[in-house]
């Protein structure tokens, strides 16, 4: 059992490469960001949504080709994952080695870091 929900969900091509990134009101960046993957050819976006702020969400939910997870359990911190044996698993590697190859099965996902830019666009830098 997962502890995320779909916030909305977008058809996607299982035969195209879908990105999956988590955010956190990444509002300086989302247009440049979704811009530069659309160009290099990504058709749909899976994006967790990680505690973001309503005006976020709408920022997200204004994109046609983007999927958005929500966790259920705002509580859970930094600490959000699933269990390993006895630890716990951050988020990012659960998201990434559990929850993506559920969501997307027998395709390729590009899993991005959405704060990991070389070079921000002017005038972010």
């Amino acid at each position: 059992d997962h502890r995320f929900t779909f916030h909305r969900k977008r058809a996607h091509n299982p035969e195209r490469v879908t990105l999956f990134s988590i955010m956190r009101d990444e509002y300086y960046f989302l247009p440049h960001f979704l811009k530069h993957y659309r160009e290099l050819g990504v058709q749909h976006f899976c994006i967790f949504a990680d505690r973001c702020s309503p005006d976020f969400l709408e920022r997200l939910e204004a994109e046609n080709d983007v999927t958005i997870l929500l966790g259920r359990d705002i509580s859970f911190g930094d600490n959000f994952g699933g269990q390993a044996g006895d630890r716990v698993v951050p988020l990012p590697i659960y998201l990434r080695e559990s929850v993506c190859p559920e969501l997307f099965p027998n395709q390729w996902v590009l899993f991005v870091d959405s704060d990991e830019f070389l070079l921000l666009p002017p005038p972010l830098l």
